[in-house]
């Protein structure tokens, strides 16, 4: 795998939300499960506002991760430096915009009347998405002048997120919210067969 693949994959593992590694599959099962069954603390009618909730947020993160996925095949596909610093410029827009829906989403959750015994799960999965808002941004702020500068970033901010798709797994399983866990996204456009550009170097 080609250096800037190996960039385009960790990125698009950082701001999808819901998660990169098959770990979190077990995770995403567990807390489906736990719905279907009626468990966890989230019950009832909050049960029902929380997933509904859940269900549009992946929805608009997951358009946020479609735009970032195409700025990767242009920053892949770039044979000039013209070329290389417009797809940088598609690249931190998208990471913007990855924030942006996950504050919107962490907001409309806070926005719920939320019971008092699914309080602390439901501050740990707003926390969380607060995690994965730094993550965000700090790409988006991250030195562009070189392959090797964006690849430092995102290996720095590997922990941070690994730690959030955790905590967020950990809160959905706990408040028994389905639609809230995290599930693999399909990161086939960072295939093997990219292009590195030399402009980038």
């Amino acid at each position: 795998m080609s250096r800037l693949t190996r960039i385009a994959a960790v990125a698009v593992c950082l701001l999808v939300l819901f998660g990169c590694s098959s770990s979190d599959d077990s995770s995403s099962s567990s807390s489906e499960t736990t719905a279907s069954s009626g468990g966890g603390s989230a019950g009832g009618d909050f049960a029902d506002e929380l997933n509904s909730v859940c269900a549009e947020g992946k929805q608009a993160v997951d358009a946020a991760a479609g735009d970032l996925t195409s700025a990767l095949d242009e920053v892949r596909a770039a044979t000039s430096a013209d070329e290389f610093q417009a797809a940088v410029a598609d690249l931190q827009s998208a990471a913007e915009a990855a924030g942006t829906a996950l504050t919107d989403f962490a907001s409309s959750i806070e926005a719920l009347d939320i019971p008092a015994d699914a309080a602390d799960a439901v501050d740990s999965y707003t926390q969380a998405l607060q995690q994965q808002v730094d993550v965000a941004q700090q790409i988006a702020d991250s030195d562009t002048t070189s392959v090797a500068a964006i690849d430092e970033t995102l290996t720095s901010v590997q922990e941070d997120d690994g730690a959030a798709r955790q905590a967020l797994s950990q809160a959905a399983d706990e408040l028994g919210a389905g639609s809230c866990a995290p599930s693999t996204p399909n990161t086939a456009s960072t295939g093997a067969g990219a292009t590195t550009t030399t402009a980038a170097n």
